[in-house]
């Protein structure tokens, strides 16, 4: 959920519910990434996450990251 509220000047970007996780080790983080790239999968886009051009999965994809912990 995006919301504005201008009269104070305050600005939520996501819904309260949401509960943000501390990549705190290597193992969420990579949690996290597999998440990410298994998504386009789950919704059956693709079968396999490197398939999706725009996955870091995808070694041609213009979407590059960086491992945190190498």
């Amino acid at each position: 959920m995006f919301s504005i509220d201008i009269t104070d000047g305050k600005y939520e970007f996501w819904e309260k519910t949401n509960m943000p996780v501390l990549l705190e080790s290597e193992n969420v983080y990579n949690q996290k990434v597999e998440y990410i790239e298994f998504n386009p999968v789950r919704k059956h886009y693709v079968k396999h996450p490197q398939d999706w051009i725009y996955s870091s999965a995808n070694e041609s994809s213009p979407i590059k990251i960086d491992n945190l912990y190498e």
